[in-house]
């Protein structure tokens, strides 16, 4: 069986940004918290609403600012934004997909992608089976598939949302922290354990 490259690659492009992104705050550390500074405490609300606005309106992902934020406000403020925005950012597009369907979807969002997170879908879109998607998955084409495509309750999906971003965006905030090399070997080990993921979750999707 072949993975698909039109999925991998976007995945690795913006881990390849990550990574970047993270070596230099670490290095010029001291300049964007200078320059941060003069954004007061409006800093971090700019970065939460700048995560909202990058799950809504994929395909731009805040995923390779973290570094960034962690950086410059610290692991944990960095965190809860980082959580609190994709959670909101996700309930919209969700809701978006939901209530409008795909005419108005296809207009923020290749259908085409949206398709194939849909092979990976569940017999049953249960409260577990979205937490793990989400700790694997895009969060935008993720949000807007499930509200295409699922069946899911909105209550569901949203405790699913929230407590399946919250390891992800922890673990890599938490990366964000440490230097270059454990950056990498974190990133590549995150990336195969998607692989793996996405490998057993299609072979078992033919098998059916």
């Amino acid at each position: 069986m072949k993975l698909n490259f039109k999925l991998i690659f976007p995945i690795l492009v913006v881990a390849v940004f990550f990574i970047s992104a993270s070596f230099l705050g670490q290095k010029y550390e001291t300049n964007i918290k200078e320059f941060v500074a003069f954004g007061g405490s409006f800093a971090p609300v700019f970065y939460f609403i700048l995560s909202i606005v990058s799950v809504v309106f994929a395909p731009f992902s805040s995923f390779p600012l973290i570094p960034l934020a962690v950086v410059s406000f610290g692991l944990w403020t960095a965190f809860f934004a980082t959580v609190l925005g994709w959670t909101i950012g996700s309930v919209i597009a969700f809701l978006i997909a939901r209530k409008y369907g795909e005419p108005v979807v296809r207009k923020i969002i290749s259908i085409e992608s949206l398709e194939k997170i849909r092979k990976f879908f569940p017999e049953k879109n249960s409260f577990f089976e979205t937490f793990f998607m989400r700790m694997f998955f895009p969060v935008d084409l993720l949000s807007y598939a499930l509200g295409l495509f699922s069946k899911i309750d909105f209550k569901t999906y949203f405790l699913a949302t929230l407590l399946g971003i919250m390891p992800f965006a922890l673990f890599f905030s938490y990366v964000g922290t440490l230097n270059p090399v454990f950056q990498t070997s974190a990133t590549v080990f995150g990336l195969l354990v998607f692989l793996t993921y996405v490998y057993f979750r299609r072979k078992k999707h033919e098998n059916n």
